[in-house]
């Protein structure tokens, strides 16, 4: 139930560490669950991961909603990570 440990285990997921082999459609299920428990950094990620189709089916309403979610979530990596790739921003 730990918002940032399930960003983090997506991270491992994405990259393949902590004894994982990367897999992103698996790394992008934990961002989703990351962001719905309230994760900026699982918003964004996940924003991320719908945006170029990263382990899931490419979507880029759902990436600005998700972007825009991790622009207010009080997370500044979020906020700069959205801004750096575009999620929810102009």
């Amino acid at each position: 139930g730990n918002s940032l440990a399930m960003f983090h285990v997506g991270y491992a997921w994405l990259r393949g560490g902590w004894g994982t082999s990367a897999n992103k459609k698996i790394a992008a299920n934990w961002f989703k669950k990351a962001a719905e428990s309230g994760s900026g950094s699982g918003m964004a990620f996940y924003a991320h991961c719908l945006s170029n189709g990263t382990g899931v089916q490419r979507d880029g309403n759902l990436a600005i909603t998700w972007g825009k979610k991790a622009l207010f979530s009080n997370n500044f990596f979020a906020f700069g990570f959205c801004f750096y790739w575009g999620l929810g921003t102009s």
